[in-house]
């Protein structure tokens, strides 16, 4: 049991190790990336946000 977590935590070590070199060799293009996907979420969320108004508004009526 013990060695199954020992292995979990070190594919997880190696797979952070892969996202920082991936950080490093994309430089600033992932940060536009994480940027542009993080706008995108909140007009998304903030669209959900409106139509559930809009929904229940017109559920109350």
């Amino acid at each position: 049991m013990v060695l199954i977590f020992r292995k979990i935590a070190a594919l997880s070590a190696g797979f952070g190790q892969i996202l920082t070199r991936a950080r490093v060799d994309f430089g600033t293009s992932l940060s536009r990336r994480k940027v542009s996907a993080e706008r995108h979420l909140a007009e998304a969320m903030q669209e959900h946000t409106v139509f559930s108004a809009i929904l229940l508004h017109i559920y109350i009526k």
